[in-house]
């Protein structure tokens, strides 16, 4: 065999063998662009003091008569995150929340986020006039539950606060006796009014491909301390109870310790 012809075959041996080695080369994972945002998620914690909230516990509100929840449930909207020197990092204005007690969990996605470290979330409790107007059969959950708006009038609004149960009328320590009271506090308008701002510290460090979870710490113990439910057993749309209550709710939101 020439020379000639040792060259030509060894050439075609080199490049059979680079190119078998490019079909076997592995795609990079995920298409191969790698992640540049993380994604925050907001986590509203249900305490009672120190331990968590449990909705078939007896508890007391301000007043010390024995109660016990049948419902609790909150609008937020209007999240805003920023850094430790109050840098916004990111707007979730189009973001709505309802917290439930009734839930297993309330950790809500609010969305991506560019890396970096979170230091406080700013929120509002209840909806605005622009969100609270809409019409609940054109939108989407959870502005469209109708538990949180009154059966014979949607366009009422929706409730920013809603709680219910049955306190100790009778002082004995228990709920169960007919002497007992249910109590209602369905507090709504479509004004600011009961519309509440809290700033709550959250520190999480958000970093590209990864969820960053908020989490904050709801106080029912605190909630239930400005409330007396048998003087004020009921509380309706706007009024100096629901105003109450609606204070009493940014009080008791803060940071999980």
């Amino acid at each position: 065999m020439t020379s000639t012809k040792l060259a030509i075959l060894a050439s075609m041996a080199i490049a059979f063998t680079a190119c078998k080695k490019d079909e076997e080369a592995p795609a990079p994972s995920g298409g191969g662009t790698a992640p540049t945002t993380g994604t925050a998620e907001i986590s509203f914690n249900l305490y009672h003091g120190t331990v968590p909230f449990d909705l078939a516990a007896l508890y007391n509100d301000g007043s010390g008569h024995a109660i016990r929840f049948s419902k609790v449930k909150f609008y937020v909207s209007n999240v805003h995150l920023t850094d430790h020197v109050d840098n916004v990092l990111a707007h979730f204005e189009d973001t709505y929340i309802l917290v439930d007690a009734a839930n297993a969990d309330n950790t809500f996605t609010l969305g991506p986020l560019d890396p970096a470290e979170v230091h406080h979330a700013e929120i509002t409790l209840g909806l605005g006039p622009e969100v609270n107007n809409t019409d609940p059969l054109t939108v989407e959950a959870p502005l469209n539950d109708p538990d949180m708006m009154w059966a014979w009038s949607t366009s009422a609004g929706r409730m920013f606060l809603k709680m219910e149960g049955r306190v100790d009328a009778n002082g004995d320590g228990d709920v169960e006796d007919v002497e007992d009271v249910d109590f209602m506090y369905h507090c709504l308008n479509l004004n600011n009014d009961l519309l509440r701002e809290v700033e709550v510290h959250v520190h999480a460090d958000v970093a590209a491909g990864a969820t960053a979870t908020l989490n904050t710490k709801v106080d029912l113990q605190v909630l239930l301390s400005s409330l007396n439910l048998i003087a004020y057993p009921e509380a309706m749309d706007g009024g100096a109870q629901c105003a109450l209550a609606m204070d009493s709710l940014a009080t008791s939101i803060s940071e999980i310790e």
